[in-house]
């Protein structure tokens, strides 16, 4: 059981919160010993021009993106390229555009469900509708400039100090206005300004590297045509029967025979091409079920960890009690698949956050043959409507949704005649990009949390 001592002061003066856990957050235990060492701290309202949130209304989507806009939600605002899984929301039926539109340079702070996950908006996110559950932060740089501001929301000092704001038991929430409280410390503004450099440097790395992964995906979509999911259609009983090497089995979901996937994959099937599990050396699963967290251990990461632009607050697994942990660690050139839950989400292992992690039962990793293919060019060609297509044909299950190895095996894979060194070789420079503008992220938040801890004295 955790015990603290809180003043009558405190309570009086100050918070008026009589909840347990409000005085025994870890930030707000950091912040308190902060500001009782004479560390100087304003607060984030005082520091920036306005923290709201755009209302809530009823949406309505599209598939036609000439009449509808991009929208993110809360859960997709911290995928390292958000614009991938954005939904179209209806531009006539969406009301108070200008309240739910993001701009450049805003920060998001994540206020309902999942509280204090923190997202700064780039110039390639500009334009796009933001969810209710998102709260917007537009900072005053006269006052602190905004990647400071950024830097700091997400450390692990801020979050945790966040969580303490929380009320609800069904869906946990936070407001703009308890928000606002938040104590922001004001260090030397040499090193504000260091720190906004380093932020301002990692997100133009990261625009540059979504940019060139959107070129490539797209470059491998240019020599084929695409036809719309038929809702109605007819199907021979002989292609029930019809199956392939690696996926045997009679299918009976419609998904499994859509004609939009069947004509993809004819198109494939006219030059030189294979299948995913013949251009691979393994596709393996972890199989983890009993699971001993210690606080020393190998990172453990789920389907909702792919695509993330930053990994936290992830548990460890205990590498004694854990069966095949260098089975299932992930190295150089591996490929992630989501096989649980969300299905297809892709991410490649190079130079990055994702190597020397412990792939969970919802994920398959593949380990691609190099001699036969570049493994960089298998990861684009999976993000691409080609690859996506044909992972979700495979879909099944009625509470959660999921798909076999042998299934991700029966993927057809197109070969180019440089067996995809070019866009393999981009693709790794692309995770580089990442890796870097991540580090720079890391460094500048670091450097908050350090300076918070030179005021940690007892």
């Amino acid at each position: 059981m955790k015990t603290t001592s809180v003043s009558y002061k405190n309570i009086v003066n100050g918070s008026n919160i009589l909840k347990p856990n409000y005085h025994l957050n870890y930030g707000k235990k950091r912040i308190d010993n902060a500001i009782k060492n004479n560390m100087v701290f304003s607060t984030l309202g005082e520091l920036t021009e306005s923290v709201y949130t755009g209302g809530i209304f009823k949406r309505f989507f599209i598939e036609d993106e000439n009449y509808g806009l991009p929208y993110i939600s809360a859960q997709h605002m911290m995928s390292s390229n958000p614009l991938g899984e954005a939904k179209l929301i209806s531009k006539k039926y969406t009301p108070r555009q200008e309240d739910m539109t993001l701009k450049n340079t805003q920060i998001l702070v994540s206020c309902a469900g999942t509280i204090g996950n923190v997202r700064l908006i780039s110039k390639d996110l500009e334009g796009i509708i933001g969810s209710q559950d998102i709260i917007r932060v537009i900072a005053n740089n006269s006052k602190a400039p905004y990647g400071y501001v950024y830097a700091y929301l997400a450390t692990p000092t801020a979050y945790n100090y966040m969580q303490s704001y929380i009320y609800g038991s069904v869906v946990p929430r936070i407001e703009p206005k308890t928000l606002s409280r938040l104590p922001v410390p004001f260090i030397d503004v040499r090193k504000q300004n260091e720190i906004h450099n380093l932020i301002v440097e990692a997100s133009e790395l990261r625009f540059q590297a979504n940019k060139l992964l959107e070129t490539i995906v797209k470059e491998i979509e240019s020599t084929y045509s695409f036809k719309s999911n038929e809702k109605i259609f007819s199907l021979n009983i002989s292609d029930i029967k019809k199956g392939d090497k690696h996926t045997i089995e009679n299918r009976l979901e419609s998904d499994f025979y859509q004609p939009a996937t069947s004509y993809l994959i004819e198109q494939i099937k006219k030059d030189q091409w294979d299948y995913l599990g013949d251009l691979s050396l393994e596709i393996n699963r972890s199989g983890l079920r009993e699971r001993k967290f210690v606080e020393n251990g190998i990172p453990l990461i789920t389907g909702q960890n792919l695509n993330m632009a930053r990994l936290q607050d992830l548990k460890k697994l205990s590498k004694k009690f854990t069966r095949n942990v260098e089975k299932n660690t992930t190295i150089e050139s591996d490929i992630l698949i989501s096989v649980q839950g969300t299905i297809g989400k892709v991410e490649y292992v190079f130079h990055n956050m994702y190597q020397g992690v412990f792939a969970s039962e919802q994920l398959s990793k593949i380990k691609i043959n190099k001699e036969k293919v570049h493994p960089g060019y298998i990861y684009a060609f999976l993000k691409s409507k080609l690859g996506q297509s044909q992972l979700v044909k495979y879909k099944t299950g009625s509470v959660i949704e999921w798909i076999r190895e042998n299934n991700i095996a029966s993927v057809v894979i197109p070969i180019p005649k440089d067996k995809g060194q070019e866009i393999g070789n981009e693709i790794n420079n692309i995770s580089k990009l990442q890796n870097k503008a991540y580090e720079k992220e890391t460094q500048a938040i670091n450097m908050i949390e350090k300076e918070i801890e030179l005021w940690q004295k007892f």
